[in-house]
C-alpha cells in the first residue's frame, strides 16, 4: 500500500561500486610506493570490516608493514579473540597469530604474503599498550606518523589533525569515509583539507556509497509496484512524482515540512 524510498543519489551522481574502489587504491599505492612513497594513510570507519579487510589484502599483495590505529586494533583484536571471528568472511589482519587465519588469508588473496610487519598508533591508552606489547607487535606515537618505517600502510579511524601531527615527507592520504552527516562534519572536512594543502600531504577521496544509484531505484519500486510511493532522504523528490507517478500511474505523496501524512 505505501513505501516509503530514499533518494540519495539522485541527480548527477557518480556510480562506483566497492570492487571498483578497491581496484583504484591499489593502482593508486603502486603508482606511489613505485615512485618512493613512505607512507600510506587510510581514513576509513572502524567499523567497515569489508574496507579494513580489502586495504589488508593490498598491504600483503605489496609486502607493505601495516599500521593500524587504537580503535581499529581493539576492534580486531575483540573479534578475533572470540565467536565473532567465525561470522566474518573478509580475511582480517592477523594481529593475533593463527594458522587458520593465514590459510583463509591466502585462498582470498591467492599468491600473496602475510604484511611486513604489524604496527599499532598509541596515544595514551594503557590497554592497548598492554595488548600491543602482548602480541609483540610493533608501535608508534599517534602523534608521530614520520617514526614509523617506509613502505607502510596506516589505517586511521578519523580525519587527523594534521597541525598537531608530524608526518613523513612523502606521505599520501586517502580518505575512504561516507559523506559528511551535517554542516560541523563539512567543516571539519573543509578544514582537514586546507591544512593538508598547507602542510604539503596529497589527498585523493576513494569511496561507494551505500545508497541505491537511480537505476536500482527504479528496478525496486517497479518490482514492489505499490500502491502509494513516498519518497524522503532526497533534494529530488519532483522526479519521484515526474517519473513513477507519470509513467508507472503510482501515486507519490510528497512530504511536507510540519505536515503529517495519514496512511
Amino acid at each position: 500500500d505505501y513505501f516509503i524510498c530514499e533518494g540519495t543519489n539522485l541527480g548527477l551522481n557518480q556510480v562506483r561500486d566497492e570492487k571498483e574502489v578497491e581496484s583504484s587504491i591499489e593502482l593508486v599505492l603502486k603508482k606511489f610506493f613505485d615512485h618512493g612513497g613512505e607512507h600510506a594513510i587510510i581514513v576509513l570507519s572502524q567499523t567497515n570490516i569489508d574496507r579494513i579487510s580489502k586495504m589488508y589484502g593490498i598491504a600483503r599483495k605489496m609486502g607493505l608493514n601495516f599500521y593500524v590505529s587504537d580503535e581499529i586494533f581493539l576492534l580486531i583484536y575483540y573479534i578475533l579473540s572470540g565467536e565473532l571471528k567465525e561470522r566474518i568472511i573478509s580475511p582480517l589482519p592477523a594481529i593475533v597469530k593463527n594458522h587458520a587465519l593465514e590459510e583463509k588469508a591466502r585462498e582470498h588473496w591467492p599468491g600473496s604474503n602475510e604484511v611486513k610487519s604489524y604496527g599499532v598508533l598509541l596515544g595514551d591508552d594503557k590497554e592497548v599498550k598492554s595488548l600491543a606489547e602482548k602480541l609483540s607487535l610493533n608501535s608508534a606515537d599517534e602523534n608521530d606518523l614520520s617514526k614509523i618505517p617506509p613502505k607502510s600502510m596506516i589505517l586511521l579511524h578519523s580525519l587527523p589533525s594534521m597541525l598537531h601531527k608530524k608526518f613523513s615527507k612523502n606521505s599520501l592520504i586517502i580518505v575512504s569515509t561516507t559523506e559528511h552527516e551535517n554542516e560541523e562534519s563539512l567543516y571539519d572536512l573543509e578544514r582537514f583539507i586546507n591544512q593538508a594543502m598547507l602542510i604539503g600531504v596529497p589527498l585523493l577521496r576513494a569511496h561507494s556509497s551505500g545508497h541505491a544509484s537511480v537505476i536500482d531505484l527504479i528496478e525496486v519500486i517497479k518490482t514492489v509496484n505499490p500502491r502509494n510511493l513516498i519518497p524522503v532522504h532526497t533534494q529530488h523528490q519532483d522526479f519521484f512524482k515526474s517519473y513513477f507517478e507519470k509513467l508507472f500511474g503510482i501515486n507519490t505523496i510528497i512530504p511536507k515540512v510540519g505536515q503529517p501524512i495519514t496512511l
